[in-house]
């Protein structure tokens, strides 16, 4: 008897697709993952106005991130720009409509496909490790390329890596491409060892941290589910409320370069920024400054110069403005912009989030991979990138959609 076909026949090559490119252009178009999330976004709209197909088929309570919609928008009232409030409101509102209609599209693929998707997103792991590796043995090659087509200059000897996104977006992406693979074939561990490889090669510091953090929940969670889980949820509750208060009470420069001399340089003016932060979110501690306020805060643009001398002779100098767009640390820019209602609907998503999974019914190992991408996740938003970019966004909705294909346990609809 030949089965009667789904929707998703005609879509699953697109799937694939998607699920092989997205690591790719994390590192060389990180900007074309917002494609990516919306063209797999249609397809799940297709089935859900189709076939009927639930939006999320694992993980229901969406009710914070509407709590979270509505107050971002409301602060727009008393943001300092609030047209950009309202149309960043509006951008990750629709952002988590089409990331929410791509879970419901990978979450839905038949039993016997759901590996290959997986096995396409190793393989663009692969591929992107091997731009990076290029990237790191040629002292930033492929970036003076990039610099030379765009007419601009290329970084001076010595800088980061400008395709280091693409890192996070593999250390983001590995777990869940990880819980779906067949981890009977030497392949699939071999490309493990050479995304992991390229980390330890790499200059992304915060991609490190995310590997570390996501490989010490994954052991965590895998042999203690529910302790891994309700310690990830505890932490996450924690950061969300805490951290201005935690985070003031670290040293910041110049008396961090003697009380934290393992830091590089980048940290110390991570640290300036936090505590410039942390001031600023105690001046409107329960509405916040409104939704990308960040952009605009009072003394924000005002410049800096902290030079770190050891024994008598510079090591380098922390130059910028006090607030460079975003705080690098969403846990701080939740509470800043949105005030203590919008740390607090981040705080229950995330509890919310990590007791689902927690009691999901899958494999072990796809619960823990499921943890640690969550960890990752959280780790490079609490260092890096503003929260609220449309690109970074579509990465957690992707990874989001892609662990969702080997967690769900179902056969798709037909």
């Amino acid at each position: 008897m030949i089965p009667r076909p789904t929707f998703l026949d005609d879509f699953f090559p697109l799937l694939v697709l998607a699920a092989f490119i997205a690591p790719v252009l994390g590192v060389v178009a990180p900007l074309g993952l917002v494609a990516v999330a919306v063209v797999t976004g249609c397809v799940g709209f297709y089935g859900i106005a189709r076939r009927g197909l639930p939006p999320t088929p694992d993980w229901r309570p969406c009710w914070p991130l509407a709590a979270l919609a509505a107050w971002a928008a409301t602060s727009a009232l008393w943001a300092p720009d609030p047209a950009l409030a309202l149309s960043s409101a509006a951008r990750g509102l629709a952002l988590a409509f089409f990331g929410l209609a791509a879970m419901a599209a990978f979450g839905r693929v038949p039993a016997g496909r759901r590996r290959l998707l997986c096995h396409a997103a190793l393989a663009g792991l692969v591929a992107a490790a091997a731009i990076l590796t290029v990237e790191y043995l040629t002292g930033n090659g492929i970036s003076a390329w990039q610099a030379h087509l765009k007419g601009v200059p290329p970084m001076p000897s010595g800088a980061k890596s400008q395709l280091n996104r693409g890192a996070t977006v593999m250390a983001l992406l590995v777990w869940p491409a990880m819980a779906g693979a067949d981890r009977r074939r030497v392949a699939t561990w071999l490309a493990l060892a050479v995304v992991a490889a390229t980390m330890l090669i790499g200059d992304s510091l915060a991609a490190r941290l995310a590997m570390l953090a996501g490989g010490v929940f994954f052991a965590l969670t895998f042999w203690l589910p529910r302790l891994g889980t309700i310690l990830l949820a505890a932490f996450l509750v924690a950061a969300s409320l805490a951290s201005p208060v935690a985070l003031n009470r670290l040293p910041s420069p110049p008396a961090s370069f003697t009380e934290l001399p393992w830091l590089p340089l980048s940290a110390h003016h991570r640290l300036a920024i936090w505590h410039f932060t942390a001031d600023s979110i105690a001046q409107h501690p329960w509405r916040g400054w409104g939704m990308e306020a960040s952009r605009a805060l009072p003394g924000g643009d005002e410049e800096i110069f902290i030079d770190r001398v050891v024994g008598g002779s510079s090591q380098g100098a922390i130059t910028g403005p006090r607030m460079p767009l975003h705080p690098h640390n969403a846990f701080l820019q939740w509470r800043l912009e949105l005030g203590l209602p919008g740390a607090l609907a981040m705080a229950v998503l995330l509890w919310t989030l990590c007791r689902r999974l927690g009691r999901s019914a899958s494999a072990p190992l796809t619960r823990a991979a499921g943890a640690a991408t969550v960890a990752a996740a959280m780790v490079v938003s609490s260092v890096s990138y503003g929260f609220w970019q449309n690109w970074w966004q579509a990465a957690l909705w992707l990874a989001a959609a892609l662990w969702l294909s080997a967690a769900t346990k179902k056969e798709g609809p037909a």
